[in-house]
């Protein structure tokens, strides 16, 4: 037969690179003592088809926070898969790094990283109770409220403000062991410029790092008692008040004293 010369022929064999794709779970900001973990699902895929894939997940500079999971990658298909990254106890209150790797058995891997920021809370404050209206301002020296309010950091330091007609003020500063509402009896003076008529009443809480809650808003209407009001309210309060009843033992001792 008739023999031809062989030819030979290099090549090279690569594997191929698992593929990494990140759903929109993760937040933008996360808050201190409120969020524990950071949720981070998505699919991998490896056209091997024989590979384990390792997906790591931890927040850069935080090896406390690193968790992973291990997938079996048998065909094309894009497999599922959801990790809880911890959020540690130490973490700053800046902008952090959150790398997601996923690696197969050679250590080819696919990688993904995203910016998200670590706040602590603003306090909270809400009126429980709030006074009548009107208020009468010949008659009433105070305002008188309760007040919940909390921290959801805990072992916070509050302190209540209100703005009254250009008067601001600050009569109640609280301390919290935990993040739980506290009802605060809060007195408001009223001021000796206070006319007849409505203004807006505005109160506040900060706390230890000049964090501001919302703003509460209320609409506070002043009045006066006429002569004939305070006459009529005297009069009911005197017939509020029940006859003092003597025994007939008591009436006989006090004659014998006398």
């Amino acid at each position: 037969g008739v023999s031809t010369e062989s030819i030979t022929k290099e090549f090279e064999f690569y594997r191929n690179y698992p593929v990494l794709r990140i759903s929109d779970s993760i937040k933008e900001t996360y808050y201190h003592n409120v969020d524990k973990f950071i949720s981070v699902s998505g699919f991998v895929s490896d056209y091997d088809c024989d590979d384990e894939i390792e997906i790591k997940g931890y927040i850069e500079g935080y090896s406390n926070s690193q968790t992973s999971q291990n997938i079996y990658i048998p065909d094309l298909n894009n497999h599922l898969f959801e990790i809880n990254i911890p959020i540690p106890d130490n973490l700053t209150t800046v902008e952090h790094n959150l790398l997601i790797t996923c690696c197969d058995n050679v250590n080819k891997c696919d990688s993904f990283n995203k910016t998200f920021s670590y706040e602590l809370n603003k306090p909270e404050i809400s009126i429980v109770k709030s006074p009548t209206f009107p208020v009468y301002i010949n008659k009433d020296k105070n305002l008188e409220f309760v007040l919940s309010v909390s921290d959801k950091d805990g072992n916070s330091n509050i302190r209540i403000f209100h703005i009254l007609n250009d008067t601001a003020g600050n009569n109640v500063n609280i301390s919290f062991s935990n993040d739980l509402p506290v009802d605060v009896e809060y007195s408001i003076p009223i001021p000796d410029d206070i006319d007849v008529g409505v203004c807006q009443l505005c109160i506040y809480a900060v706390d230890e790092h000049n964090l501001y809650s919302k703003n509460i808003y209320l609409d506070v209407v002043f009045s006066k008692f006429t002569y004939d009001e305070i006459n009529e309210d005297q009069n009911h309060k005197k017939r509020k008040k029940k006859p003092i009843k003597y025994s007939p033992f008591f009436f006989v001792l006090a004659q014998k004293v006398s």
